[in-house]
């Protein structure tokens, strides 16, 4: 039997390491935490969006973010430094903005997102995991006329490849989810029923367990592997380590253009339902996610 070390508990690592163990791999998992998923995978929108699926490269958000860097409260901040693997990172967003290929990455985008979404339901419906999943769509509402504007442009990208984009007017945004009604100044928005939301985290921990008990991997906790060649004994190794797998890579010679994003997450626990959206909302302007999770 070949053996593979998977590097990461999130997300990544962890539905990696599920389809290595049902095709027959003996799998470890290495996590320099204590548990899986305490990283990128512990707390950020639970959405799985293939309606977020637009890929940055587009002059648009170039202008954007050359404006950004000098407010504050921008929701997207980007601070110029003497660090080559910025500036690195930043040549080739411009390269590959350069190029046009837009359209063709957010296809491609929007495709995987799909086949994703696809595996997900199979996995949960195949383990029998319960992670507050709820299957209530996502909502794009818009208190700008352009940022509605460009929500129109794509809607026939989405729906050529296979996703919900169903543009509301403002009454009809409003409708879908009444914790909209307080919020003033928006002129319409766009809906995905299909996309739905659940904890990622608690996921994870599910995950974990059955590939434990069911398929036999194995779990290294506070393991912090600082070069492939520390598990270079196994057969194959995969690298599902965020933002840290830039590191890894180096150590093989490899190159990968991952360059961090900090986002901010704030849980607030024992809401009464009454005062809580009905669906995911996803404020585009000002990139803000907010979901409800209601405990099973």
């Amino acid at each position: 039997m070949k053996t593979v070390a998977v590097i990461g508990a999130g997300i990544a690592g962890i539905t990696t390491a599920y389809y290595l163990a049902k095709e027959g791999y003996s799998v470890t998992v290495y996590e320099q935490e204590r548990y899986p998923a305490m990283r990128t995978s512990f707390a950020n929108g639970g959405q799985v969006s293939v309606s977020n699926s637009e890929v940055w490269t587009t002059w648009s958000n170039v202008k954007k973010g050359i404006k950004w860097m000098f407010k504050k409260d921008a929701p997207l901040l980007i601070r110029p430094r003497l660090d080559w693997a910025q500036w690195r990172w930043m040549t080739k967003f411009l390269w590959n903005t350069l190029k046009g290929d837009y359209a063709r990455n957010t296809a491609e985008t929007i495709r995987l997102g799909i086949q994703a979404r696809s595996l997900y339901a199979e996995i949960i419906q195949e383990e029998g995991l319960k992670f507050d999943q709820s299957a209530c769509g996502i909502l794009h509402f818009y208190k700008d006329a352009q940022y509605l504007e460009n929500a129109e442009s794509v809607k026939e990208l989405y729906k050529a490849n296979g996703c919900e984009w169903n543009m509301l007017t403002p009454l009809q945004t409003k409708s879908i989810d009444p914790a909209l009604g307080n919020i003033e100044g928006v002129v319409g928005g766009a809906w995905t029923p299909s996309d739905w939301t659940g904890d990622i985290h608690k996921f994870c921990h599910e995950m974990e367990q059955v590939l434990t008990h069911k398929y036999g991997v194995t779990f290294q906790y506070g393991w912090k592997i600082e070069h492939i060649e520390d598990v270079s004994f196994y057969d194959a190794v995969v690298v599902a380590n965020g933002v840290g797998s830039v590191k890894l890579a180096k150590t093989v010679g490899d190159t990968l253009d991952i360059y961090p994003v900090k986002g901010y997450s704030i849980t607030i626990n024992n809401v009464d339902p009454k005062y809580l959206p009905k669906v995911s909302l996803l404020d585009d302007q000002a990139k803000i996610v907010t979901l409800s999770l209601i405990h099973i």
